[in-house]
């Protein structure tokens, strides 16, 4: 099976080989080939020299540079243009005819939490796990429910949950979305909310799904 990982980074020099040494157990876990299309701007570290020590001749990494400031973890309108744009530029990078987990790079996961992504987009066309840090949801303003309500910080962090369905649709996600091949080819991220406009665009030619059994932490 063969397997796209995308994912952006900036000033990551630190975390560099922490996502590099998870695609390895991916890889070997899921006996699988895993590509990483990636893109690096504006570090003020080697973030793009630690990177380009790891990737493979396989691989693609960018470099997309926008000149524009850097943010903290908040909602501004000038931090989603700068990302989407570096996103979409991986986006469209990305091979035909493979699926696509979109992954935020200084996230931390095991194996176990791809791979039933993976086996998740057997039954739809775009799956996304929890959001954590430790047992709080961290991502509350990516993560939206089919009734447009944010998650909250705390269990059961939405109402749709409280059923303890494994698979549960949502409007959005954010942090980590695996898409099939089609979705990945036609969905971009938006200049005004980023991976909330991703997540639209998944919709407007699929469906999305919230896989309430696996997590991706933020450290």
């Amino acid at each position: 099976m063969e397997l796209v990982v995308a994912s952006i980074f900036r000033n990551a020099a630190h975390y560099v080989e922490r996502y590099f040494r998870q695609l390895e157990a991916l890889s070997d876990e899921g006996s699988m080939d895993v590509t990483v299309v990636v893109a690096e701007g504006d570090s003020q570290d080697d973030t793009y020299g630690e990177i380009e020590r790891w990737i493979t001749p396989n691989d693609v990494l960018l470099k997309a540079d926008h000149g524009g400031p850097h943010y903290g973890s908040i909602d501004h309108p000038g931090r989603w243009k700068q990302i989407a744009w570096v996103c979409n530029q991986v986006m469209d990078a990305l091979p035909n005819g493979l699926p696509v987990i979109y992954v935020e790079s200084d996230l931390i996961w095991m194996p176990h939490t791809m791979l039933t992504l993976l086996d998740d987009l057997e039954e739809h066309d775009a799956v996304a796990p929890l959001s954590l840090h430790h047992d709080v949801f961290y991502d509350v303003w990516g993560y939206r429910g089919s009734d447009g309500e944010r998650f909250e910080m705390h269990e059961p962090y939405h109402s749709s949950l409280e059923t303890k369905d494994r698979l549960v649709p949502i409007n959005s996600a954010g942090s980590c979305i695996a898409m099939r091949p089609e979705i990945a080819k036609v969905a971009r991220f938006a200049e005004e909310d980023c991976i909330v406009g991703l997540c639209r665009s998944i919709r407007e030619h699929g469906d999305l799904y919230l896989d309430t059994t696996v997590a991706v932490q933020h450290p």
